[in-house]
């Protein structure tokens, strides 16, 4: 016989309330009948039958007691003391509201499973807290309605799951044409549900090489979820992906969903990676604003030493600092975007060959970085002592590089590399570092746009630099508005503009 618990009664009320009326068992008890079988509640053994003793009920489910006393009804009972339901019902003792807590572990149990046995596997777990004597008051032909009604509610709740909840989806593509996904659902109680659906789902049988590729991402895989996860700020953690199996591996893609839910604030609203093809990507939506990174795949035309590709990375990076500076931008979004810039020019470097210094010493001037889009933006703010916002405003900031090799009908090659930035940034601040009140009137307002196109053009024949240059054209522009009583009272400008062109070789 299977085991089950009652779901509790504000389980219950949630899903008759959804509905146009009450529960009705009819079907469940005609399908319970055929099967012939009889549920045993946790109290006492008590066997619940129909009034003349003759019909009987069952559910595929089993409950089981957890910490703190929340029970679990399972989907797959017969898998509810593998190693991934153990981790779910462990999870649960975290924080619901924590997806960090909630996805710890499972993406890498999953993978690690899938690794060793090649197989499929799907579990979903539901919150079941009802006190296990509920039915000893009820007089016996009460009961079976009652159990009726308990077994669609724990049906329709594992049903729901993922109605409302947040998803994270990993997709491995491999070389051989087959895949792998994994999904994991996780309902925060945002809608009275508390639950967690997992799935792993293969194309097709893989090679035993193709598997252990693929149990090569968990540790990765649980490190991106933990930062994504974080209660605060999400952080981007991409070290145990980016270095995937090139030979068995195609392509990687993880992707975060949480706008179903019904959590007012959230730290990462939605994220999505893409490793691999021609180019890798990262995209980034939540409390702190928005941003976006594309950086190409393949060797940079132009090759150049380690050294001075280190060296352009930290000058990428602090202008992506500078322009959150002078934008005002959400500190945490800036650290996202240099985190992630990063960590992709990291990974594209560790796939560039290795160059001598006779063969990059003329093309010195060239970045060496992968070429690339970046930006962020989105709504900002700075908090006083007080802790209420003392400046608000929108910024956005974008950063592309593009590198053109032409091939000369002479023989020799042109190669130009152009870095283009804009700045737009509008935003209003108290004017004695108090609250940000602009209906009185009295604040300040700045307005900032900044572009800047940095262009080097590279000369080259028979493996020699004949002509290197640089062309820098900027222009800035930062204005200041005082208002008092909606009146403007002072106005002041910083504009700035700078053109030079340099010889490098």
């Amino acid at each position: 016989m299977t085991m089950i618990s009652l779901a509790g009664s504000r389980m219950l009320d949630r899903i008759g309330a959804s509905r146009a009326g009450p529960i009705s068992p009819p079907r469940v008890e005609e399908a319970t009948r055929r099967q012939g079988t009889a549920v045993v509640l946790p109290m006492a053994g008590a066997v619940v039958s129909g009034a003349n003793g003759a019909s009987t009920y069952a559910d595929p489910r089993s409950s089981s007691a957890a910490s703190r006393g929340i029970g679990h009804v399972w989907a797959s009972p017969a898998l509810a003391n593998d190693a991934i339901s153990i981790r779910m019902a462990a999870n649960r003792a975290g924080s619901i509201y924590s997806l960090g807590d909630q996805w710890r572990g499972l993406g890498g149990a999953l993978l690690k499973r899938f690794g060793e046995t090649g197989e499929n596997y799907a579990q979903t777990r539901v919150d079941d807290s009802t006190a296990p004597d509920e039915l000893a008051g009820l007089a016996p032909e009460l009961r079976a309605q009652r159990a009726a009604d308990i077994v669609a509610a724990q049906s329709a709740a594992l049903a729901s799951v993922a109605d409302n909840g947040a998803v994270a989806t990993f997709n491995v593509r491999l070389r051989s044409g087959l895949s792998v996904e994994l999904g994991i659902t996780v309902s925060q109680g945002f809608d009275g549900l508390v639950g967690t659906q997992v799935s792993l789902e293969s194309s097709g049988a893989m090679s035993v090489n193709d598997r252990k590729a693929v149990q090569k991402l968990a540790e990765g895989l649980d490190r991106a979820l933990e930062g994504l996860g974080q209660d605060d700020v999400a952080s981007i953690d991409l070290s145990g992906l980016a270095d995937y199996d090139r030979t068995a591996i195609d392509s990687l893609d993880l992707t975060v969903d949480t706008h179903r839910t019904h959590e007012t604030q959230r730290p990462l609203e939605s994220f999505a990676l893409h490793l691999g093809g021609d180019r890798s990507s990262v995209t980034l939506e939540g409390a702190e604003g928005e941003m976006h990174l594309s950086v190409g795949t393949q060797a940079p035309p132009v090759q150049t030493m380690a050294s001075q590709r280190q060296a352009s990375l930290r000058v990428v990076l602090d202008r992506i600092a500078a322009a959150g500076q002078r934008g005002q931008a959400n500190a945490a979004l800036v650290e996202q975007m240099k985190s992630a810039f990063m960590q992709l020019q990291t990974a594209a470097a560790a796939h560039v060959p290795a160059q001598s210094s006779a063969q990059v010493a003329g093309d010195a001037a060239a970045s060496g970085l992968a070429d690339f889009d970046a930006g962020f933006g989105g709504p900002t703010w700075r908090l006083n002592a007080a802790g209420t916002a003392r400046l608000g405003g929108q910024v956005s900031y974008r950063l592309n590089q593009q590198t053109v090799v032409t091939n000369r009908s002479q023989g020799g090659q042109s190669t130009r590399q152009t870095l283009s930035e804009e700045l737009s940034a509008d935003y209003r601040e108290s004017l004695d570092g108090g609250m940000l009140d602009v209906d009185t009137g009295n604040y300040s307002s700045t307005r900032v746009r900044d572009a800047s196109t940095v262009t080097t053009l590279i000369d080259s024949a028979a493996g020699r630099v004949k002509r290197a240059q640089r062309m820098v054209q900027e222009q800035q522009l930062k204005t200041v508005a005082e208002l008092r009583h909606h009146q403007v009272t002072s106005e002041r400008s910083w504009p700035a503009q700078r053109r030079v062109l340099e010889r490098l070789a």
